[in-house]
């Protein structure tokens, strides 16, 4: 049986568009290890629906299908030498779009040579153009080869002083995309006996509250019903472990948002995850809510 979930009421990104809003292609090009990855799931997590290393032709027909389905409006290809000779220039890709009166916009990122192959060493990838493991070399050979891409950039950003949380922040900004993205909170309650969600990010156990499910009159009950709310509550440790869980996530979160993470789940966990997890993670929820987070909630073994 599936876990019961509630949502708070959220936008997602660009529902506030108008459906006949003309599409918006970012192709992101640069040096290899310059950060394109980053850039790209920067445009994901901002509603961007994004492909890698498409060939021209197959980049023209993906633009049409989009325009004709009206569903996606915003379109991000990552274009660079790994897909040989039309990642290096989407010259006709670019025409296209702006023939068809599409916003366009062109990323190309590059570093120093030293930091692309310290990035290289650290990560123990091989450049794709880097014969014998040597990787200046392939770094020139690219340089020239993305000429004409860098050529048709509208926006040249050298990454090698940027983390890579300045990286999406410089990004999202330039694309004016930054708003988009609503960091958000998802509250699971669980039960021990069934595994520790793999997902969290802050687990709590609150097995050391009274359990309801020795009272006969509320072990057919759940943590939503109401006697097993009053039950859970009454106890002054419920209410400590809230405040307590409150005060950090009141220092935490605005913390992953600053760096750029956009989701956090916090699971709260007792015996069988019906009721004491339950009653806690609805009244965590609420008080997120309350203080502007956008958050969910999810009773995963209220069933079992």
């Amino acid at each position: 049986m599936k876990p019961d979930i509630s949502t708070a009421t959220t936008k997602s990104p660009n529902t506030h568009e108008k459906r006949d809003a003309p599409l918006h292609l970012v192709i992101v090009s640069g040096l290899s290890g310059s950060g394109k990855s980053t850039v790209a799931k920067a445009l994901e997590d901002a509603g961007y629906f994004c492909v890698d290393n498409l060939p021209e032709s197959l980049a023209i027909r993906l633009l049409l299908l989009c325009d004709e389905s009206r569903d996606v409006r915003h379109i991000g290809i990552v274009a660079d030498i790994r897909a040989g000779a039309f990642g290096a220039n989407y010259a006709n890709v670019l025409q296209f779009a702006h023939d068809q009166g599409y916003r366009v916009d062109v990323i190309f990122l590059e570093a120093d040579d030293d930091v692309l192959i310290r990035r290289f060493s650290e990560t123990r990838r091989r450049h794709p153009l880097a014969e014998t493991n040597n990787i200046r070399e392939g770094l020139r050979l690219e340089r020239n080869w993305l000429i004409p891409m860098r050529d048709a950039a509208t926006l040249i950003l050298d990454t090698s002083g940027l983390t890579v949380h300045q990286l999406r922040h410089r990004i999202l900004s330039e694309l004016g995309e930054d708003a988009a993205i609503q960091f958000s909170v998802t509250v699971m309650s669980f039960g021990f006996k069934f595994g520790v969600p793999p997902e969290a990010n802050y687990v709590f156990d609150i097995r050391f509250l009274k359990n309801p499910f020795f009272d006969e009159n509320l072990r057919s009950l759940t943590g939503i019903d109401e006697k097993v709310r009053q039950f859970v509550l009454a106890q002054p440790d419920s209410n400590h472990s809230l405040a307590q869980i409150k005060n950090l996530l009141d220092f935490t979160l605005p913390r992953h948002d600053n760096e750029g993470r956009v989701h956090v789940t916090v699971a709260i966990g007792c015996t069988g995850g019906k009721h004491r997890s339950v009653c806690l993670a609805g009244e965590l929820k609420d008080t997120l809510t309350s203080s502007g987070y956008a958050t969910t909630v999810i009773h995963r073994d209220i069933h079992r």
